[in-house]
């Protein structure tokens, strides 16, 4: 009997040591789930944060040239002759649409300028001055002191002119095109213009990029 009650006693313990290593096991295994979901949504918070961000300002963009349109129009009814409703919206040649939008304080008003040509372009980013708004500058050497770089975002538009003929066919210029290179020149005038609003940023060392794309028309003149 003695020797039964200590091989009893013995096997009990060895099976309470095995639960409490099973229980660690599950405990730790567990917790380590808990740590990467914890990790993986901060990330994934952290990136839908910038997405927000990078949305807003694409969004800006599109609004920025709808603005513009908007003023000439107010010009165009001013009886204002040299006015048109696209004036500023294109390069001096017709034929390129890459541009970055700037804001000049002087005058409080926005411009589009037609020098950059891609994101490799240093004129594409973005800074925020100490009041949070948000500029570009084609000539970043004359930044104020008063912005500072909006981290990792950058800003690219492309304006592309609708045309239209007298049939109302509709077709899209690209670059280096203008309405003039549809069949018959002089047939297609210009009706409107395609927004493309791109937005790059750097984030855990992967470049994401966001593009908003709006249809602008006159419609009023």
């Amino acid at each position: 009997m003695k020797q039964a009650y200590q091989w009893s006693n013995s096997y009990s313990s060895g099976q309470g040591l095995l639960e409490v290593i099973v229980a660690i096991g599950i405990i730790t295994a567990s917790t380590v789930t808990t740590v990467a979901l914890i990790i993986n949504t901060m990330i994934v918070s952290n990136i839908s944060q910038q997405q927000i961000i990078a949305i807003n300002l694409a969004r800006e963009g599109v609004e920025i040239i709808r603005g513009i349109r908007d003023t000439n129009w107010l010009q165009v009814d001013a009886g204002i002759l040299s006015a048109r409703w696209n004036a500023g919206l294109a390069h001096e040649d017709n034929k390129d649409y890459t541009a970055i939008p700037t804001f000049s304080k002087d005058d409080g008003k926005w411009s589009v300028d037609f020098a950059a040509d891609g994101f490799t372009d240093e004129a594409t980013t973005l800074w925020i001055d100490n009041n949070g708004f948000y500029n570009q500058f084609q000539d970043i050497s004359l930044v104020p002191n008063t912005y500072s770089i909006l981290k990792q975002y950058q800003r690219l538009l492309t304006i592309l002119p609708i045309c239209r003929d007298s049939s109302n066919n509709e077709e899209i210029a690209t670059e280096g095109q203008n309405c003039d290179n549809f069949r018959n020149p002089g047939d297609f005038i210009q009706v409107g213009v395609e927004v493309h609003s791109d937005v790059q940023w750097t984030e855990h060392g992967k470049i994401h990029t966001t593009q908003l794309v709006d249809t602008l028309f006159d419609w009023k003149t």
